[in-house]
């Protein structure tokens, strides 16, 4: 397993929730990258969270744990369109909230000026509560309608379905898609 995907998601919770997989090739074998500081920096620093500690706090890196859980759990029944489970939504709500935030002028030199949100602190309570307001933003917006769990059945790979007619099926056709296609025909041969 690579410390790093070779690919970040559109959302940061999709690749917090992508960051404990399972082996696509059907072997049962689950891997966990939060446990690696190295994938952990990495997407802080994508994210635009790395200033934040939550890289190094073992308090962070706990809190990084549940919220995966909370999210994969609300993730996966909004795209099949479930209810959500009640206790995930409060834990959801509970990390958006753990960190003061406040509204702000940002007043570009060109250009029209915007209100945005910042924290009052910018710690590790902040980067977990971006995370979880990226979840929140998802799940309440329309574009829930595009999220999705690989169909390949040994893979766990959530996704954000951006094609244009909204039928991607896989995480990677190349991967899961091939693997799956030549499976399928494998088996067809096989009955004859």
């Amino acid at each position: 397993m690579n410390a790093l995907p070779h690919f970040w998601a559109h959302h940061a919770c999709i690749d917090l929730v992508n960051s404990r997989f399972a082996d696509h090739l059907g072997s049962g074998a689950f891997y966990d990258r939060l446990p690696l500081r190295e994938w952990r920096l990495a997407f802080l620093a994508h994210w635009g969270l790395l200033e934040t500690g939550a890289a190094d706090e073992p308090e962070a890196v706990d809190a990084l744990w549940g919220l995966r859980s909370a999210l994969r759990t609300l993730l996966e029944a909004r795209s099949r369109r479930e209810p959500l489970p009640v206790a995930d939504v409060e834990a959801l709500n509970a990390a958006v909230a753990a960190s003061p935030r406040t509204v702000r002028l940002q007043a570009p030199l060109a250009g029209r000026p915007r209100l945005v949100q910042a924290a009052i602190r910018p710690d590790w309570r902040w980067a977990l509560a971006e995370v979880a307001a990226s979840g929140a933003r998802l799940l309440a917006g329309g574009e829930a309608d595009r999220l999705r769990v690989c169909a390949n059945p040994d893979c766990s790979w959530m996704f954000y379905d951006a094609s244009r007619g909204g039928s991607r099926r896989w995480c990677e056709a190349p991967i899961c898609g091939s693997l799956i296609k030549v499976r399928r025909h494998r088996a067809r041969q096989r009955a004859r």
